[in-house]
C-alpha cells in the first residue's frame, strides 16, 4: 500500500460541520416558532378569548426569546472546538435558565391561561425541529423522518 503514515499539524486544527447557511437555519427556527405561536394564538383566543390568546403568545414568546439568544451565542466562530463547545455549552445553560426565569414572571402574571401558555410553548419547541429536519436531509424533512423512525426499528 505504500509508506503513507499520519504526521500531526503543529497548527492547531478545528474539525467543524460546515454548514453553510446556519444563520438562514437558525432564524428559519425562530421563524417557524413564530408562526406556530401565532397559530396557537387564534386558536386560544377562538377557545378561550384575549387572555387566553395573550397567554399562547407569553407561551411562545418564551420559547423563541430564548431560542434566538442561544442561536445568536452559538453562532459567533471560535479559535478552536472545545471553545466552540464551552459557547454552545453555556449559551444553552443561559437558555434554560432564561426559560425557568420567564416561566416564573408568568406565573406572576394575574390570571394567566396556564393551558395556552404552555400549548404556546410546546408548539413552538415542536416548530422549531421543521426547518432543522428540512435542513438534515436537503429537502422535505420527511425523509430525515422516515430515516430516524427505520434506524429505531
Amino acid at each position: 500500500m505504500g509508506d503513507a503514515a499520519f504526521v500531526p499539524s503543529p497548527e492547531p486544527a478545528v474539525i467543524a460541520i460546515d454548514l453553510p447557511n446556519a444563520r438562514r437555519l437558525a432564524m428559519a427556527c425562530v421563524r417557524a416558532q413564530a408562526l406556530a405561536t401565532l397559530g396557537v394564538a387564534a386558536v386560544s383566543l377562538g377557545w378561550g378569548g384575549g387572555r387566553a390568546a395573550l397567554s399562547a403568545l407569553g407561551g411562545g414568546a418564551i420559547a423563541w426569546v430564548t431560542t434566538l439568544y442561544a442561536s445568536s451565542r452559538a453562532a459567533v466562530p471560535e479559535y478552536s472546538a472545545g471553545a466552540a463547545l464551552q459557547r454552545v455549552m453555556v449559551g444553552e445553560f443561559i437558555k434554560v435558565l432564561s426559560t425557568i426565569a420567564l416561566f416564573a414572571v408568568a406565573a406572576r402574571v394575574p390570571r394567566m391561561v396556564w393551558p395556552a401558555l404552555l400549548c404556546g410553548y410546546a408548539a413552538a419547541l415542536v416548530a422549531s425541529w421543521v426547518p432543522l429536519m428540512r435542513a438534515a436531509d436537503g429537502g422535505s424533512g420527511l425523509e430525515g423522518a422516515r430515516a430516524a423512525g427505520q434506524r429505531a426499528h
